[in-house]
């Protein structure tokens, strides 16, 4: 049910250029991230430990971070944020 409510949202709403002009998309945030963690941490030597390290990171930050979301009440923030996540009339505007 949320993921349909979701897809409804993002196909009236789509990506809200008012919104994402003034705080960057979170797909934008995780590229940025990874770029970061990349040429931060994939030079010299250890990069085999710093990659493990890096990647553990991520996946704890990310099961936090659904942890936090998944506390919040209600199913309207799950269905929020898988509108702006699937963004799927943008995906379709973009190839059209």
């Amino acid at each position: 049910m949320t993921v349909l409510l979701a897809m409804i949202l993002d196909g009236i709403f789509g990506e809200p250029k008012w919104l994402w002009s003034r705080v960057p998309h979170p797909a934008v945030l995780m590229g940025k991230t990874v770029g970061y963690i990349d040429a931060t941490y994939n030079t010299g030597s250890n990069r085999k430990t710093k990659g493990t390290v890096s990647f553990a990171a991520l996946v704890i930050g990310a099961y936090l971070l659904g942890l936090i979301i998944t506390a919040i009440p209600g199913i309207w923030a799950d269905v929020i944020i898988g509108a702006i996540l699937i963004a799927q009339r943008s995906l379709v505007d973009h190839v059209n």
